[in-house]
């Protein structure tokens, strides 16, 4: 997730919790101007089809492998849903990867163009996902039932937390 959008949940007993966002070092958003500037729009048309297809691979497949593992692994669904959706995004490495290639000759800039525009749709797009992943829970609960394999649950045997009555 963009840098910005790490937060820190603090809990109080009297009002309940609250989200802090925590800012970004100047670093992190110099190199992420630096790399937004590079795209070039005038490679709009040859990328577009192949950014929407990366987007979706990412933003449904992998997902998609991470339920399957901690399906396998014992894990129910809610649980297999809600870190796998943590992962539907490209990592902001790919960006530094892109850039160094491009830097050394490897990648063009429509590669570069093409990898950023994935990383903004799957990091925007991630963020909602988490965002909203119980709701988005709820409303595909029955068809995620299939990624339950096995009877013993791990979820059963871990620890419960009440966080409304921590001091």
């Amino acid at each position: 997730a963009w840098p910005w959008s790490l937060r820190r949940r603090h809990v109080s007993a009297n009002r309940g919790s609250s989200m802090t966002i925590i800012p970004p070092s100047p670093p992190v958003v110099m190199f992420f101007v630096a790399l937004g500037s590079r795209i070039v729009l005038s490679h709009v048309d040859a990328i577009w089809l192949p950014t929407l297809l990366f987007s979706a691979f990412v933003l449904i497949g992998n997902p998609l492998i991470v339920m399957l593992i901690m399906g396998g692994l014992g894990y129910k669904s809610r649980t297999s849903f809600l870190s796998s959706i943590t992962v539907a995004q490209i990592s902001e490495f790919s960006l530094i990867l892109m850039a160094l290639g491009a830097r050394l000759g490897h990648v063009t800039e429509e590669h570069v163009s093409m990898v950023t525009a994935v990383g903004i749709i799957t990091i925007t797009a991630s963020s909602y996902l988490i965002l909203y992943g119980e709701r988005l829970h709820d409303t595909l609960r029955p068809y995620l039932k299939v990624f339950e394999f096995n009877l013993k649950h791990l979820d059963d045997h871990a620890p419960q937390h009440d966080l409304r009555n921590l001091s």
